[in-house]
């Protein structure tokens, strides 16, 4: 349990930076950039999630299963991955450059040809750049991790700084340093590995790498429906500004991805090192309380005080985004839970059953924003992205468990929706704002009471520090 919370603050805090800088630069952007702009950048960095999803064909998953196996030629497999997940990048990146126009006239990005160019640009980086960094957290080097972590930071937030502030570029000045600090962070990270690098290819090795990733492809491609096909329809069918709008309510809940990007980086490895070992399934369960715990108290107090986080990130023309993030929390959660309740599919090694999962799931958030979204407004986004999540969890519960029997409860999903209601009630009757405050922290003060009375904190510790 040590071992793994160490490398959770390690390996799992140093991922969170960008998400972090992310948040901190969004001042910035939201200051300088219109409703309508953000909505742009938005709307094509959304396009990058869904294209990187072909770009790469989850070749990484497949390389870091086999990463720990016994007898396994560590240079052929990392060089097999390496050279694989650089054709592919490279040809995809082509493809969608020569149809480009097709992809801005039916997006209406005729105003940012430029920025939709560099995020092309940039899918082979993004790629190369996740695929090493995940290689040195197998490595096991925490400390070369972080350095490139924080130095790949500060070389995109300055390079933003200067093009977005100082010399007013716009949209197109924040794909240029997403694009520079790829680059930067694909040759740190390569060097760190670069003894695993050599000219030799394994066909078996591919293939055996493609029949563990290729069956997530669906399962990830439902996730960019969960996640963006959202934002997509609203810019196109609503408008720019509203999206905008929107994303402001995404980027400040991305808190959860923080979280999310931090526990999933160490889960797998954990997981696949662990799960054999005699008291691992207790761990994993006094870790998916703590998780859940900690998800509702961030989640309550994130919805309370989202008036407030939005003035304080963005601008007041921005300040509808406040509605939006009650509703965000719940969807958003249950995607941090994602490893816990898809464990088991994961190590019976049927990712069929995750695509399935996925699939189900995002099929009905499509069908509901299709119908909805039209009539009722941006409100039908949260929450079919909700529902969605929802049917996600059930389905991987039920196939996970049949491999790894984890006590998840099923009905504390309906407590913690119950818990957000209300949260959205106070919200929309419009309290003084000194009341909620002071609620707020008397609700804190007793969750605080209720996890060292109930949770028995003594052993929690202790726990942590076998």
């Amino acid at each position: 349990m040590r071992k793994f919370l160490t490398q959770f603050l390690i390996y799992g805090c140093a991922s969170m930076l960008s998400k972090i800088a992310a948040i901190f630069l969004m001042p910035l952007y939201t200051g300088v950039l219109t409703t309508g702009e953000y909505g742009a950048m938005a709307m094509i960095n959304s396009c990058s999630a869904v294209i990187g999803i072909l770009a790469n064909l989850n070749i990484h998953s497949g390389i870091a299963r086999d990463y720990f196996e016994k007898g396994v030629d560590r240079q052929k497999l990392v060089s097999t991955g390496f050279f694989s997940i650089l054709l592919c990048s490279v040809f995809i990146a082509l493809i969608v450059f020569l149809t480009r126009n097709q992809w801005i006239n039916m997006l209406k990005l005729q105003s940012y040809k430029v920025a939709f160019v560099l995020m092309i640009a940039d899918l082979p980086t993004v790629s190369l750049q996740s695929y090493f960094a995940i290689l040195t957290r197998y490595k096991s080097k925490p400390v070369l991790f972080l350095i490139g972590s924080v130095s790949q930071l500060m070389v995109q937030i300055g390079t933003a700084v200067y093009l977005v502030l100082i010399r007013q570029i716009g949209v197109e000045g924040i794909f240029v340093a997403s694009l520079v600090a790829n680059i930067y962070g694909t040759v740190f990270f390569l060097i760190v590995n670069r003894e695993f690098i050599n000219f030799t290819f394994d066909k078996a090795i591919l293939r055996k790498a493609l029949v563990f990733s290729i069956p997530t492809l669906p399962a990830i491609l439902a996730w960019w429906i969960d996640t963006s096909l959202g934002q997509v329809l609203i810019g196109k069918y609503v408008s720019y500004d509203v999206l905008g709008v929107y994303s402001v309510a995404l980027s400040i809940t991305s808190v959860f991805s923080l979280i999310t990007i931090a526990f999933k980086n160490v889960w797998g490895p954990y997981l696949y090192e662990n799960y054999q070992r005699e008291g691992f399934l207790r761990e994993a369960n006094n870790l998916y309380k703590l998780f859940f715990l900690l998800l509702v108290i961030i989640s309550v107090n994130l919805s309370l005080m989202a008036e407030e986080v939005v003035l304080i990130l963005s601008q007041p023309t921005y300040i509808d985004a406040v509605k939006y993030i009650t509703l965000l929390c719940f969807p958003l959660s249950i995607y941090m839970l994602h490893p816990f309740f898809s464990s088991g599919i994961s190590l019976s090694r049927k990712t069929k059953y995750t695509s399935l999962a996925n699939c189900v799931g995002s099929a009905v958030n499509l069908l509901l924003l299709v119908i909805f979204l039209p009539h009722f407004g941006v409100i039908v986004a949260p929450l079919s992205l909700a529902t969605s999540r929802l049917i996600n969890f059930y389905i991987s519960k039920h196939y996970s468990q049949r491999a790894l029997n984890l006590n998840l409860r099923g009905s504390w999903m309906f407590i913690f929706m119950g818990i957000l209601a209300v949260c959205y009630f106070i919200n929309d009757i419009d309290l003084p704002r000194v009341s909620v405050w002071c609620g707020l922290l008397v609700a804190d003060v007793l969750t605080a009471v209720y996890f060292i009375r109930h949770f028995k904190l003594k052993k929690i510790i202790e726990m942590f520090k076998k």
